[in-house]
């Protein structure tokens, strides 16, 4: 048997800290990667994968955030929501506009988390999408 490492380039992670409604969440942030396609077409990332933890440190919650597909030479820096890090390859950064649209997402997700905890469940899988798809 041959035993071969496999190596899968996930994004970057981001921390952060989230309070919504009297919780804090801390929140762990992947940008993933946007895929050959369209990165060569020079589209910014539209996906990212979010795990939120509760003071509590129960069990985390996980969900994803689809951002509207936007190409970064086709409009003005404020109207993106990501910017590429320079200071690392493969690497970006939230803009003021994706940061909006990270707190709406948790707020989003912490509604759903409260409507299920009213029948005594857990969402198992929560999109938050801004992208404009059904």
């Amino acid at each position: 048997m041959q035993y071969t490492p496999i190596y899968e380039q996930k994004g970057q992670r981001i921390t952060e800290t989230y309070t919504v409604e009297g919780v804090t969440y801390e929140a762990d942030i992947i940008i993933k990667n946007q895929g050959f396609a369209l990165g060569m077409a020079g589209y910014d990332p539209v996906a990212v994968d979010i795990s939120l933890m509760k003071d509590d440190k129960s069990a985390p919650y996980s969900f994803s955030v689809l951002f509207p597909k936007v190409r970064a030479s086709d409009c003005d820096p404020q109207e993106r929501f990501f910017t590429k890090d320079r200071s690392t390859p493969d690497s970006y950064r939230f803009t003021a506009k994706g940061e909006e649209i990270l707190a709406d997402a948790i707020t989003r997700y912490h509604a759903e988390l409260q409507l299920y905890e009213t029948i005594g469940r857990k969402p198992e899988r929560f999109v938050a999408g801004f992208d404009d798809s059904p």
